[in-house]
């Protein structure tokens, strides 16, 4: 008898990515973690003015970051 493994169909065996949805669906991840890479850069340049113009301390930027 066969095993189960060589009855599949060709459809079982294709790779999400070789679907259009699974395509779509990378590329709004990857949107989305360089939008988020993006926001922590932008804040990490602009904590020192953060820092003088609101006059808060170095551990309160904590909570920009957090934030």
């Amino acid at each position: 008898m066969s095993s189960p493994e060589t009855q599949a169909s060709p459809a079982a065996k294709r790779s999400v990515l070789s679907t259009r949805r699974g395509v779509l669906i990378l590329a709004l991840l990857c949107a989305v973690q360089f939008l988020d890479l993006l926001d922590a850069s932008i804040v990490n340049v602009a904590l020192p003015s953060i820092q003088h113009d609101l006059d808060v301390s170095q551990q309160s930027l904590q909570w920009v970051l957090s934030g």
